[in-house]
């Protein structure tokens, strides 16, 4: 089985400018994801695919391919990763006549995933016959049935779909979030169903200081936070 790491870095972002490079720890956010997937023994080949010079640049420098720049249309806010998927494994097929078996994306906001957790959700998805495909989780921050919506009155009503009269955090159902770090699927399934969820989607559970996504300044500054923690109790 031939697995693809693909890392999707667009060079625009609106909540931090230039997201995918900005340093963390000291090196570039994408870095992280980058080291990550060249360490796993499971995956077979790491490719940025990006609009951006210079993030093609920063990333060969840390090891990963950069075989083709995608294309502008491509990297719009309204641009989806399938986008880039899509093109990617077209792009393979049609340039070096390479296709891959399994697809591993990896959003380079999630810097705290490391090569152990790739491996083991790659390991899990390939003894589940059953499985189409295979998204990291963890458990949510917010609880939907203690989420709210205000009415036309300026009133307050509870999510209709989660309507529940539990009043204790410890009775509420567990409930869980995408957290963005790893989607696996094989590539024939993923060009039949054009998206990761499907009806024999399984998960891979992550803790939640691994599931950090950086997308707002404020989870970059508890990235730092957490990094420089680390530190401390290291040199300790």
């Amino acid at each position: 089985m031939k697995i693809l790491g693909l890392i999707t870095a667009r060079g625009g972002s609106k909540g931090i400018p230039w997201k995918n490079i900005v340093d963390l720890g000291g090196k570039p956010l994408i870095a992280w994801t980058i080291e990550a997937s060249l360490k796993s023994d499971l995956i077979d080949r790491t490719i940025v695919t990006t609009d951006s010079g210079e993030i093609a640049e920063i990333s060969k420098k840390y090891g990963a391919d950069v075989p083709f720049m995608r294309p502008p249309e491509l990297a719009l806010d309204e641009s989806s990763s399938y986008d880039a998927i899509f093109h990617a494994l077209d792009w393979l097929k049609e340039n070096e006549k390479i296709e891959y078996d399994i697809i591993c994306l990896l959003q380079p906001t999630s810097p705290f995933r490391d090569y152990l957790q790739i491996n083991d959700a790659i390991e899990k998805f390939l003894k589940n016959e059953k499985a189409l495909s295979s998204i990291s989780i963890c458990e949510a921050l917010i609880n939907p049935y203690k989420m709210v919506t205000i009415n036309e009155l300026g009133y307050i009503n509870k999510l209709e779909s989660v309507n529940s009269k539990i009043d204790r955090r410890q009775d509420l159902p567990r409930v869980y979030q995408f957290n963005g770090a790893i989607y696996l699927m094989r590539t024939n399934d993923l060009q039949s169903y054009k998206h990761f969820i499907t009806e024999k989607t399984i998960y891979y559970l992550m803790n939640r200081e691994s599931s950090i996504d950086i997308d707002e300044p404020m989870d970059l500054e508890i990235a730092r936070f957490l990094l420089e923690r680390k530190r401390i109790r290291n040199t300790i």
